[in-house]
């Protein structure tokens, strides 16, 4: 299996932030989801995120994993898999501070490092890219997205809302992932599923979904007016990997 690259170009964390300001909603693209929410790139540990996924696909991980080299090839000193040392606890959102106005409470800053390379799962910014045998569709690839949901119970919670197999590929590796983190998403939409009730605990590694699988717990039935639309600021992101590997 192979991943055949063209070219690429990088974008810094700036141009990230500001372009995910600018993300709507698939159904309404006069709401700006992300227009006044706190925005930063923050490293994590996978296990203190929530996914709102039931399933992870054996074959994405694999695809992901052929990414990832690929990407790593392009640099002369690939990144390092950064190990928790020591290893986190599984711990909840409460185990951080209060974001204050400039402030990433418990969260630390993305990690920033001298060698050069590009990982998927430790960006500092956005990468776009073209594939050697279609060089006029080209295809980002940000950091995943994570939000603050405050759910009916009260809990604040981190919860991933896009990149969940990057983040389970980062936690079967044993290593810190860098995120999106966004707070104050706008009022009256809140990401379309409900965290998992058990975190992690409650996703499962298939190959593929049996038929009548349940994929999430959807908050509403139509579920897709709370649909965030990356696409409507960048180019093809979550473009499914069967069509390009």
């Amino acid at each position: 299996m192979d991943f055949p690259i063209a070219r690429y170009e990088l974008y810094d964390e700036t141009s990230l932030i500001s372009r995910l300001r600018e993300v709507t909603l698939e159904s309404n693209p006069g709401v700006k989801i992300y227009g006044d929410a706190e925005i930063a790139l923050v490293t994590v540990d996978p296990n203190d995120l929530y996914p709102a996924q039931l399933y992870v696909l054996r074959e994405e991980i694999a695809k992901i994993t052929v990414m990832r080299d690929a990407f790593l090839r392009m640099g002369i000193h690939p990144y390092p898999v950064i190990p928790l040392n020591p290893p986190l606890e599984k711990g909840d959102f409460h185990s951080f501070p209060p974001l204050e106005k400039g402030d990433l409470g418990g969260f630390v800053p993305s990690r920033e490092r001298e060698e050069e390379g590009i990982d998927i799962l430790a960006l500092q910014g956005y990468v776009k890219f073209w594939l050697q045998n279609d060089e006029t569709s080209p295809i980002d690839i940000l950091p995943p997205i994570v939000e603050e949901s405050e759910e009916p119970s009260g809990d604040k919670l981190a919860l991933i809302c896009d990149g969940l197999h990057r983040i389970y590929l980062a936690r079967k590796l044993g290593c810190m992932v860098n995120v999106v983190f966004i707070r104050g998403v706008l009022k009256g939409y809140p990401y379309y599923a409900y965290p998992n009730m058990n975190g992690w605990d409650d996703v499962v590694e298939l190959d593929k979904l049996p038929q009548g699988f349940v994929k999430k717990h959807y908050r509403v039935k139509e579920h897709r007016k709370l649909f965030r639309d990356f696409n409507s600021v960048f180019d093809s992101v979550g473009r499914r990997r069967k069509a390009i590997l």
